[in-house]
């Protein structure tokens, strides 16, 4: 039986564990339901149902926040200080709320909530733990001390000796498409999520559309289209002979056979993505630009 003033909480603005775990259980299922190749290749290379482990960590990903006492204690009684302070000033909003004032009790008491996650979820594959335990990116090397402090050495050194274990470039990248195509979903699904309680602005998940903005196709154009089948393919041609449409095109073909869902296109300085982003956004469907500044 719940002994807290008010539900189990996922937040401090009143949203409850229940809620929020259902949200990010349907964001997740969202952007699974948009990439079919992931899944199938997920199951060919990995052998395990790509789908069903997100739909578990996200359900799982939260569980540190009732099991802590401390973490829950410290968000409820944020949560009545927000609502105490709206009624003082008629109602006011969350967000208002943070304008103005700091969950200061959650802050207080410095717990990292997903660490405790991991302790209902002992029996879950090392891949699905460290989806959970690095959902807001605490995972990395300059996190150590916070594992050891908080008591979690051993899952410490269970994620550490897990990433030095000795492989195979092979086998390399087929552990790391196994965890980090498991995180990488379950971060976003959180993080669309929380958007939506908030009531910021989401992107709808669309597909990859790309429309040739020419009436004839140019040399090295062409030669994409002879050449699409490659795993890897190397074009070199000089400026303004249309290599970015030919990139373009060879994504296109990729996609439209199965053996992607999306294109990323990686350019060496910020000046030159800034340019390409503006140039290609015209004829591409919806496009994200990622660099220091961006």
């Amino acid at each position: 039986m719940n002994k807290y003033k008010f539900p189990i909480l996922a937040k401090p603005s009143g949203i409850t564990l229940y809620t929020h775990r259902q949200n990010v259980i349907s964001e997740g299922a969202l952007l699974v339901n948009n990439l079919p190749i992931t899944v199938k290749k997920y199951h060919l290379l990995i052998k395990k149902d790509f789908s069903r482990r997100v739909e578990l960590v996200c359900k799982y990903h939260d569980d540190g926040k009732e099991i802590s006492k401390d973490w829950q204690t410290a968000c409820q009684n944020d949560y009545e200080e927000y609502l105490n302070w709206s009624s003082r000033n008629k109602g006011k909003s969350y967000k208002e709320y943070l304008s103005n004032n700091s969950i200061k009790h959650i802050r207080k008491v410095s717990i990292r909530h997903e660490f405790y996650s991991l302790l209902k979820n002992k029996t879950l594959p090392i891949a699905l733990q460290a989806a959970i335990a690095a959902h807001h990116g605490k995972l990395g090397e300059s996190f150590k001390d916070r594992w050891l402090r908080e008591g979690f050495k051993d899952y410490w050194v269970k994620f550490k000796k897990e990433s030095y274990l000795n492989r195979t470039l092979e086998q390399t990248t087929k552990v790391q498409f196994e965890f980090s195509g498991i995180r990488g979903i379950l971060r976003l699904a959180d993080h669309r999520a929380s958007a939506k309680e908030e009531g910021d602005f989401v992107p709808k998940i669309s597909e990859f559309h790309y429309k040739f903005p020419h009436s004839e196709k140019r040399g090295v154009q062409k030669i994409i289209e002879k050449y699409w089948e490659e795993d890897l393919l190397l074009v070199r041609a000089p400026t303004g002979s249309g290599k970015t449409d030919a990139s373009l095109l060879w994504a296109k073909m990729q996609i439209e056979h199965n053996r992607a869902e999306r294109l990323i296109i990686a350019m060496p300085t910020r000046f030159t993505s800034n340019a390409l982003a503006v140039d290609a956004a015209e004829n591409l469907s919806d496009t994200g630009l990622y660099h220091s500044s961006a």
